[in-house]
């Protein structure tokens, strides 16, 4: 944008100082010498200002972008916070269920420990019932055979009754 224009206005002030002081009178290249001044100077205050203008529009998108990345680091950062106390309430959990996960094993043990005792009892109960069964109907087998034989003593004796009887 300002290369060609200042070599122009450059190359035209070094035209007007070469030229003799019969063509143009002094104050004429003194005037000429200002405006070309203010035409240059006219030109990089409008480059300053398109700079100023180009560099607060690149600011403005800064400062966007800044803003845009507080809110996400803010949004992170509540995540992150948020993340932390689920996995403290998580460990708190943990530790409550790992007690009483203790506990029913604990339990379990003692309640195995009790059966097994139990079990143990009623196997022997039964062992000597079964005994005492046994010996029962060893009584129930030797009355039988009593009765039986009082009983056939008893035909016998009838027998011998009748017979005597009947003599």
């Amino acid at each position: 944008m300002g290369g060609d224009t200042e070599e122009s206005l450059r190359l035209e002030s070094e035209q007007y100082d070469q030229v003799s002081s019969s063509d143009f009178d002094r104050q004429g290249k003194l005037n000429r010498k200002v405006w070309l001044q203010e035409q240059r100077n006219s030109k990089l205050v409008g480059e300053i200002e398109g700079m100023r203008k180009e560099y607060q529009e690149e600011m403005q998108v800064e400062i966007m972008t800044a803003s845009g990345l507080r809110d996400r680091i803010g949004k992170l950062e509540q995540k992150l916070r948020k993340g932390k106390q689920e996995l403290a309430d998580w460990e708190v959990v943990q530790r409550r269920l790992s007690r009483e996960l203790e506990s029913a094993r604990t339990h379990f043990a003692a309640e195995e420990g009790r059966l097994k005792t139990e079990w143990t009892d009623m196997k022997e109960a039964l062992a000597k019932e079964k005994k005492g069964v046994t010996i029962l109907r060893g009584e129930v087998t030797a009355l039988t055979g009593d009765r039986q034989a009082a009983l056939e003593e008893l035909k016998r004796l009838r027998d011998t009754k009748q017979a005597v009887l009947i003599r």
